[in-house]
C-alpha cells in the first residue's frame, strides 16, 4: 500500500509539474517559432510578408479563402516602428500580437478615420514624440507579431486588393 501511495504521489506531482510547464511556457515557443518562419520568409524582423492569396494549390491550415493576410514579425530592440497601410473599401483590420501570443489591440477599417492607417509601434519601456496623425500602441513585449487581413468580396477586386495590400509597410520610427 505504501508503494502504491508513494507512486501516486509522484505521478500527480510530475502531472502538475508537466501541467504547468505547459501552460507557462508553450504560448512563449508558439510565438518564438511563428516569429522566426515570419522572420525568414519576409527577409527579416521589422518587414512586412504578404502572403499570396489562400487556394487549393496553396492551402494554409485554418485560413480563410476570402481574405487576403500580410504580416510582420516586429523586433523593437532598436526603437518604434511606423506602420502605413491603405485601407481598402472593404473589411480590413490590422492586429497586434505580443510574444505569449495574448493580442494586445485590434483596428479595423471602421475605426481608422482616413484612407490611409499611420500606426507608431512602441515597446513596453519606449516613448515617442510624434508631429503627425499617426496613432501610438504601446506594445507589452519587444518581440511579436502585427497581422494584417483584407477581406475579398469578389474574384473581380482580388488584383486592386492584392496590389492595395503590397502597400502595407513597416519602418523604424525617425
Amino acid at each position: 500500500m505504501k508503494n502504491w501511495l508513494k507512486l501516486s504521489l509522484i505521478t500527480i506531482v510530475l502531472a502538475v509539474i508537466i501541467h504547468l510547464s505547459l501552460v507557462i511556457g508553450l504560448p512563449s515557443m508558439v510565438m518564438y517559432i511563428a516569429h522566426w518562419k515570419m522572420a525568414k520568409y519576409a527577409g527579416g524582423v521589422n518587414v512586412v510578408m504578404h502572403s499570396p492569396p489562400t487556394t487549393a494549390a496553396h492551402p494554409v491550415v485554418n485560413s480563410s479563402p476570402d481574405i487576403l493576410y500580410s504580416s510582420c514579425a516586429f523586433d523593437l530592440s532598436r526603437g518604434p516602428l511606423r506602420f502605413r497601410a491603405q485601407v481598402p473599401d472593404t473589411y480590413w483590420s490590422i492586429s497586434g500580437f505580443d510574444a505569449q501570443t495574448n493580442n494586445f489591440f485590434a483596428i479595423n477599417d471602421e475605426q481608422v478615420q482616413s484612407k490611409t492607417l499611420e500606426l507608431v509601434l512602441v515597446g513596453p519601456n519606449q516613448s515617442v514624440k510624434i508631429n503627425e496623425r499617426a496613432q501610438v500602441v504601446k506594445a507589452p513585449s519587444i518581440k511579436g507579431v502585427i497581422l494584417f487581413r483584407t477581406f475579398v468580396p469578389t474574384a473581380d477586386k482580388l488584383a486592386g486588393l492584392i496590389k492595395t495590400q503590397r502597400n502595407a509597410i513597416c519602418s523604424p520610427y525617425r
